[in-house]
């Protein structure tokens, strides 16, 4: 018995000092192991940033079609909190831990030994995370598709005062057929030019609609009833992805998932009948509730897709028809001498208002009474039929003096060029300024520069947009782009249809884009044009050797995915050939006949997905002044060196695997083209494994930009350097940066691979929001992506003091942007994204407060993403006068540590801000901080701060509890959206609003409610219930505007 319990006591007794051996191992590891604790920790941390970067940029890729999944999120948000961690632990392991808070000299071993077990087990939780974020792409549980959005906005500008009574007043119309029960297609029908587009598109944008139905679906249909491309679109909307199948097959696929939608479609631009089931749509009925309203000129057609309803949109009346005309001409028409006429004029615009914008345009600010009266006599000649048709021809005639006042023939041309493209199809100014350039359209001397040839083409385009004739859109990615009205084109091929053929008969415009076609025209029309435009078909194949007019001038080709092979005699007898692209068509390599192609100005293949080379035989092209080709070009022969007159080169390679030292452009080539002006080279995968420059491109970029310093006529640059030492040695050795000629620029310094995607991520967000967001435009041509820098160089500030874009990622040492703020140098800046600085704690530091030098004036896009030490915007003193003047969005994303925006008492009236976004700051309690007692000594708490801003959305702010004092907004406001999503502790909202009460609603003891601007109130369900309101009937007069997050 005494042996049996001696021995139970020792087992013990080893159990306990064992035990205690290890936890006092464990404890002896924390204290002398710290350095090999914090190496395994950064370790760790930087997988972490890179499995944390990779993630974001696969989110980022589509933001149009996809969402993060919830697990997603969720890792990231841990993620945040473990850099929020590895902050603070940074911060305390610098510290000189020592006992009695330092007057020991000994050092403090309990500080030391519970730092290294947070180290220690800080490491094996990351370590986790990071195993998870391979179980996430494994499973592919990053993204998933996004839920389809009820209407998609409508991109349509304000229109004039004087047009909101009619769009109204059609509106209510068709509102009132969708809402009757027996009506299930309605068509809508008016001449062109009357607006049926234009109430479409507010008629879609109406919060009534997004309620009413599951899904809007727009379609335009347009001239060439084009069956697959009509199925696209749907396909498109709905985020299906269609099988290169037949159009039957489509149809199934699209009927099997519209059957059971309640779906609006809406049809414009319908110029003939056809059958719904051929496209996949089931026919509305009053059983699925569903609806089509379509557009066309022609009641007849309406009649034939058997329509219930016919709505005719008539044209303004008198009174409104002189309100909107007086508005477009100016106090002119005041004049006692110039109102009888101008009164004459609208009149013979028959109340349609593209005529009254296009006439009035053209007449805008003419003072002189002679060219009233000459307008007047030439809109009178033209007769005034009745017939549908013959009131179309009226309608152009009319239209057609807008042409005539054109003031040159250059502009003629531009304008008439313009019609190449398709119908409704957004053009990319850019791209159409370089087709007019290379046709030689726009005036220059023979040895005028591209330069001048861009300025003159960008005013030609304010001048088509001023007359109507053009109208810009919507920005792509900080890209301009350009429509014109159907009818606008309609004139404009009617025109070039009427001009003088030539002896050899030639005068068309062979215009087949977006037809649908799949075979090329035949013989008779290739030898008869002067220009063609084959844009967005199905072309396969082209004939072997066609005869084509010595006046084809251009050749359009773009956007024909199923065109992999040209001929090799195919351009033969195109020797006066001027334009060709062949941009986003599959083709595999260019005949050896680009040879015979001796008067090729401009030379587009640009997206040519298969095009791995450019054949030797360019080099024959001595007339070439335009050559733009990417993106999988592995190299440019040395006969490109023999193109001495051009003046663009574009070009985006690809690496190839070989690891040969060939360069990408061979030695000596640059500086052989003296004329050259606008040069862009990117490359695509020159990385190597930890996502740095490869050697290879460090060795292919030292030597280009070495030879493009002796370029003295260069005016853009788009380079990649690979650090700030090359861009050091390139400012200082280049001749056109001396001479001042080189003034555009899209430099980028150091690798990065996501950046672009969150910066084009941001855009994508504005653009494609459930209601449309106003973009303001930015003038890129002078950006600067500076990554991973660790000092502010000379060499950065002194390109930023020229900049108008500037991206800043990663920096590791800057406190503030105001670290590069030297002598003025952020005052052209007008978009500023700061991405993944840790080091930035504050955006702007104001250190004098008699320093009345307004702070970025010119600003008007600010982003900031990943900040994660960021507290403030500004600190310091109160931003001087204009500061922030312009600036128009603040973007706001992965901000942790910040707890408020903007201060009432640092923070001036910021007077054109229409848009904040903030989306998953997970510390930020409000919008704007009340300083009070600041406020009261400065005496401005009356001033409003944010008088325009129109669009709210916030997103994932936990601890959000205001966004700032009624006060601070217009009253009654100006704010027409506002996007709340997980934010449970907003109770209120800021919106200014005030109850009136006529006469009559005081005897009846009813009030209405002033709201403004106030269109959308969007966000959950039970955050709505749970809003507080300063009157017990501000919610139920405001529930039309809720629009319920799913």
């Amino acid at each position: 018995m005494e042996y049996l319990l001696g021995e139970i006591l020792g087992n013990l007794v080893r159990d306990a000092v064992r035990s205690m051996c290890t936890y006092f191992g464990h404890q002896i590891n924390y204290l002398n192991n710290i350095g090999k604790h914090l190496e395994d920790l950064n370790s760790q941390a930087q997988e972490l940033h890179d499995n944390k970067a990779d993630i974001e940029g696969e989110i980022s890729r589509d933001p149009v079609s996809t969402i993060a999944t919830k697990t997603c999120t969720t890792w990231l948000m841990h993620a945040s909190s473990f850099e929020n961690q590895l902050n603070m632990i940074e911060a305390e392991s610098n510290a000189n831990t020592q006992c009695l808070g330092g007057w020991c000299p000994i050092p403090d071993i309990w500080s030391r030994r519970k730092l290294g077990k947070r180290l220690v087990t800080l490491t094996k939780e990351i370590a986790e995370h990071n195993r998870k974020s391979s179980e996430l792409r494994q499973g592919s549980e990053i993204v998933a598709d996004k839920p389809l959005q009820t209407v998609e906005p409508a991109p349509v500008p304000p229109p004039a005062i004087e047009l909101w009574t009619p769009i109204d007043r059609n509106m209510k119309r068709i509102l009132d057929c969708i809402n009757d029960p027996q009506v299930q297609m309605i068509g809508v029908w008016g001449m062109g030019g009357v607006g049926k587009t234009t109430v479409l598109k507010h008629l879609n944008n109406l919060p009534e609609i997004d309620q009413m139905f599951e899904i809007v679906i727009w379609v335009t249909v347009s001239r060439s009833l084009n069956v697959r491309n009509m199925q696209n679109e749907i396909a498109q909307r709905l985020k299906l992805k269609l099988e290169d199948n037949s159009e039957d097959a489509v149809a199934r696929k699209l009927l099997q998932h519209l059957t059971s939608k309640k779906y609006l479609l809406i049809l414009d631009d319908l110029w003939e009948s056809f059958e719904l089931e051929k496209i996949g749509v089931p026919s509305p009925s009053n059983e699925n509730q569903c609806k089509i309203v379509l557009t066309s000129r022609s009641l007849e057609v309406c009649r034939q897709m058997f329509a219930d309803r016919d709505i005719k949109l008539e044209v303004l009346f008198p009174e409104e028809a002189w309100k909107l005309f007086s508005q477009i001409v100016g106090k002119v028409v005041e004049s006692p001498e110039i109102r009888p006429i101008a009164e004459q004029i609208v009149e013979e615009c028959k109340g349609l208002p593209l005529a009254i914008r296009v006439i009035g345009a053209s007449l805008r600010n003419k003072i002189d009474v002679y060219e009233w009266r000459n307008a007047k006599e030439e809109l009178s000649s033209v007769k005034y039929e009745t017939t549908a048709l013959e009131m179309e021809d009226k309608v152009l005639a009319i239209l057609k003096f807008s042409y005539d006042q054109l003031k040159s023939d250059s502009l003629k041309k531009c304008f008439l060029y313009a019609a190449l493209y398709p119908e409704d199809h957004a053009i990319y100014v850019e791209e159409l300024i370089d087709h007019w350039w290379t046709e030689g359209y726009i005036d220059v001397q023979p040895n005028g520069s591209w330069g001048i040839a861009r300025d003159r083409g960008l005013s030609i385009v304010n001048q088509l947009a001023n007359a109507s004739l053009l109208e810009k859109i919507e920005r792509s990615f900080l890209l301009l782009r350009v429509k014109m009205h159907d009818t606008i084109r309609d004139l404009a091929l009617h025109i070039a249809s009427l001009s003088s053929p030539s002896d050899d008969g030639c005068n068309n415009f062979l215009v087949r884009a977006n037809a649908g076609i799949s075979e090329p025209p035949d013989e008779v029309e290739w030898r008869q044009a002067i220009k063609i435009s084959l844009i967005s078909n199905r072309i396969s194949y082209l004939p072997d050797r066609p005869e084509c007019s010595a006046r084809l001038s251009t050749l359009l080709l773009p956007k024909n995915q199923h065109l992999e092979i040209i001929p090799e005699s195919f351009f033969e007898h195109m020797q006066g050939l001027r334009v060709l692209d062949l941009s986003w068509t599959r083709i595999q390599e260019l005949p050896p006949s680009i040879s015979k192609l001796v008067s090729l100005r401009g030379l587009f293949l640009w997206r040519c997905s298969d095009l791995q080379a450019i054949p030797s035989q360019v080099g024959a092209l001595t007339s070439l002044e335009a050559l733009h080709v990417g993106p999988r070009i592995e190299h440019l022969p040395a006969e490109v060196g023999q193109l001495t007159r051009l003046r663009s080169l574009r070009v985006i390679f690809t690496a190839d695997q070989k690891d040969g030292t060939e360069r990408l452009i061979p030695d000596g080539t640059l500086v052989r083209l003296s004329r050259l002006e606008d040069l862009i080279i990117h490359a695509e995968g020159f990385v190597d494994s930890h996502f740095q420059f490869s050697n290879k491109w460090i060795g292919i970029a030292e030597a280009l930009a070495r030879e493009a310093t002796r370029l003295q006529k260069l005016t853009r640059l788009g380079f990649l350097f690979p650090s700030v030492d090359y861009l050091e040695q390139f400012l200082g050795a280049s001749l056109s940066w001396k001479n001042q000629c080189l003034r555009l620029f899209h430099l980028q310094v150091t690798p990065d691979f996501t950046n672009q995607r969150v910066l084009y991520s941001l855009f994508q967000t504005l653009q494609h929001s459930e209601h449309s967001v106003p973009i303001p435009y930015i003038e890129g041509d002078q950006s600067l992506k500076f990554v991973g820098g660790d000092d502010i160089p000379n060499a950065i500030v002194e390109l930023l003091s020229k900049s108008s874009i500037f991206w800043l990622k990663e920096h590791k040492t800057a406190k503030t942007l105001s670290d590069f703020n030297r002598m003025g140098s952020l005052n052209h800046l007008e978009y500023c994204m700061l991405h993944g600085s840790n080091a930035m704690e504050t955006v702007l530091m104001v250190m004098d407060a008699t320093d009345n030098a307004a702070v970025l004036p010119n600003i008007k896009i600010l982003a900031l993403v990943a900040m994660f030490k960021l507290r403030t915007i500004l600190e310091g003193h109160r931003l001087p006068p204009s500061s922030f003047n312009r600036l128009t969005c603040l973007f706001i994303k992965d901000c942790p540590k910040l707890k408020s925006i903007f201060s009432r008492s640092r923070t001036p009236q910021l007077p054109n801000l229409e848009i904040v976004i903030v989306i998953q700051c997970s510390m930020l309690a409000e919008i704007v901080k009340e300083d009070k007692e600041e406020i009261n000594e400065q005496n401005d708490d009356d001033v409003v701060l944010f008088p325009k801003l129109n669009y709210l959305r916030i997103y994932d702010l936990p601890k959000l509890v205001r966004i700032c004092e009624e006060d601070a907004l217009a009253s009654p406001p100006s704010l027409e959206t506002i996007d709340v999503v997980r934010c449970p502790n907003l109770k209120k909202l800021p919106l200014g609003l005030r109850s009136t009460s006529t006469e009559q609603q005081k005897q009846q003891n009813t009030t209405s409610l002033e709201i403004g601007a106030l269109r959308f109130i969007k966000g959950e369900r039970d955050w709505w219930k749970a809003l507080e309101w300063d009157q017990d009937d501000f919610k139920e007069q405001l529930q039309p505007l809720f629009v319920e997050r799913k």
